[in-house]
């Protein structure tokens, strides 16, 4: 589930609430995913008051990194929501780091001087082949020397929240003089 479907189960829950009135409990209804404020993703943390139901919606990342007081492991229950393609789901879930470009992952940690990536303590240990062309990546670009050292530009590409392309293009554009476009 992604942010569009936690905001629609959202609504429709709050709209079937409504309509079934005080024939159920009060339920207060907390949305989490990485692009909701600080301020509402706070209210999942919040105590739930006497006789009421807290029903998180999250995001299968944000699940797996919550624990929750009253919640979590200790919860009664757990319900799942799928979106009709449920069928076509992988029965676990392929980790993050396994689909991901790897180009991010090898700047911030070389930015760290982290420099030992094939024994570095993943979590989630992504093949060989992903660290060599998020390497080769990195070296085309700029951001690694023929050593495999972090450039000046590579550093300055590690400060940007942004794929390795595009924090490049926004450092170049300055070059360039089309930094507001």
């Amino acid at each position: 589930m992604g942010q569009d479907e936690i905001e629609t189960t959202a609504e429709n829950l709050t709209e079937r609430m409504k309509a079934l009135g005080s024939q159920i409990k009060e339920f207060i209804i907390c949305p989490i995913y990485a692009n909701l404020p600080s301020d509402q993703q706070a209210k999942i943390f919040e105590k739930t008051p006497q006789g009421a139901q807290k029903v998180v919606l999250a995001t299968n990342i944000a699940e797996k990194s919550l624990t929750i007081d009253g919640s979590g492991a200790a919860m009664s229950w757990l319900c799942r929501l799928y979106t009709t393609w449920q069928n076509e789901l992988e029965p676990t879930t392929v980790p993050e780091i396994m689909r991901t470009n790897m180009g991010n992952v090898v700047l911030m940690l070389k930015s760290l001087d982290i420099d030992d990536l094939i024994h570095f303590d993943f979590m989630d240990v992504p093949p060989a082949k992903m660290l060599i062309h998020a390497l080769e990546q990195l070296y085309a670009l700029g951001a690694l020397n023929d050593q495999g050292e972090l450039t000046k530009l590579g550093r300055n590409m590690a400060e940007f929240p942004l794929e390795s392309m595009l924090s490049k293009l926004v450092i170049v554009s300055e070059k360039y003089e089309c930094t507001s476009e």
